[in-house]
């Protein structure tokens, strides 16, 4: 109910955010403050069908909270098979940044500063369905166990062009079929990447064109790069619209992508 989200949606819809005072031009973000009582967005499309798609662009979700552990997160979509894209976001400060059971597809957002309880992983993600991550930064987010987690043999989690960073002990705890593309994983203290999933036939594939600081998941293509320091800047406005890391003049990641197509929010 809507008692326990901001916005709850039940229908196809788009919602834009970030306009200016004339409502003329989208120059910000606009803010979805959950203040600390439920959720930021809910996206309850359950029962109406894959052509259902829900579409958010421009806002900055915080201080999301649910006492629920299926549906906890600043953006929740719990519904199997629900169809969300989510763009040009900021994402903090939440009791878990997102929380996506469907299908979602995230790009240029930056998910930082979000926690998770003692037992739980997954601060800035709890991913159980299938999620695209493109040209997003994911980073200093707390919690006991893994920024990022896909719990499940089923689920599927592809990074292209983005850079998970600073998030304490691990990266990304992964269960289900992991993609990398073109995406940072570095700086955190035990482990940037850990598959689970050797008794559920778990699928890791490199596509190429990754730096990895400790490598413990992937499968080298000719183009990545494991065991080095990327040399990433602290999180901070580098001209977008919201906090991600400068590269380093010395970073291998400097001209590291591929010849086309490379676009990143790192």
């Amino acid at each position: 109910g809507a008692s326990n989200s901001v916005v709850v949606i039940t229908k196809t819809l788009t919602l834009r955010g970030g306009w200016d005072a004339s409502f003329a031009v989208q120059s910000g973000l606009s803010r979805v403050d959950g203040e600390n009582l439920r959720n930021g967005f809910r996206v309850w499309t359950c029962s109406l069908g894959p052509d259902v798609v829900v579409a958010l662009d421009r806002f900055h979700i915080t201080n999301g909270f649910s006492a629920d552990p299926f549906t906890r997160g600043g953006l929740t979509v719990p519904c199997i098979g629900a169809r969300t894209t989510v763009s040009r976001m900021l994402i903090s400060d939440n009791l878990v940044g997102v929380n996506n059971g469907g299908i979602m597809t995230m790009t240029e957002t930056t998910i930082t500063r979000n926690s998770a309880p003692s037992q739980y992983r997954g601060s800035a993600i709890v991913n159980t369905g299938q999620l695209t991550v493109e040209q997003s930064t994911i980073s200093n987010n707390a919690g006991n166990s893994g920024a990022i987690d896909s719990p499940y043999g089923n689920s599927r989690l592809t990074l292209i062009s983005s850079t998970v960073s600073d998030n304490g002990a691990l990266g990304i705890t992964n269960v289900g079929a992991l993609i990398l593309q073109n995406t940072i994983l570095a700086n955190h203290s035990f482990l940037n990447c850990r598959e689970d999933g050797t008794l559920n036939n778990a699928q890791v594939m490199s596509r190429g064109h990754n730096i990895v600081e400790k490598q413990t998941c992937l499968t080298a293509t000719p183009t990545d790069h494991f065991d080095v320091d990327p040399r990433l800047g602290p999180p901070q406005d580098n001209g977008g619209l919201t906090p991600t890391h400068a590269l380093g003049f010395d970073s291998i990641a400097v001209d590291g992508g591929p010849a086309s197509g490379c676009l990143d929010s790192q």
